[in-house]
């Protein structure tokens, strides 16, 4: 999906006075980080599904990282992108479901890299091995 938005960005790109403020970069560029957004949680998901616990952190993170830049699009009540959602009554919405997900990853990443080095150093302590 995000390549789709990429891909419509590129045909658009030379004539932004033509189309419409939904087909405009600001708007594309949320649009595509909010699909890698989505498709990292997928693999996210898959991950603790799987209990790959040392990929976890790193997973979450960039995960946040993907939310945090759709909803640097949407921050500024001035910008393009703002104004679009303003006037369909869902500024408060985008930004509020952004903030929720880009919290709850940067979260989640805290959280399973705390238990890493918790879990490290319950290892060392016992004199354990990490396989």
């Amino acid at each position: 999906m995000a390549g789709l938005f990429a891909a419509v960005y590129e045909r658009t790109k030379g004539t932004p006075d033509r189309v419409s403020a939904d087909l405009r970069e600001p708007c594309l560029n949320m649009l595509k980080h909010l699909a890698l957004g989505h498709a990292q949680r997928c693999f996210y998901d898959s991950a603790v599904a799987q209990d790959k616990k040392m990929h976890l952190a790193a997973i979450a993170a960039a995960t946040a990282d993907f939310y945090e830049a759709a909803f640097d699009a949407v921050r500024d009540k001035g910008s393009e992108m703002s104004k679009l959602l303003n006037r369909s009554n869902n500024y408060g919405k985008w930004t509020a479901v952004l903030m929720v997900d880009l919290l709850y990853y940067r979260a989640m990443a805290s959280q399973h890299e705390a238990g890493l080095v918790l879990t490290g150093f319950c290892l060392q302590r016992s004199g354990a091995r990490r396989t």
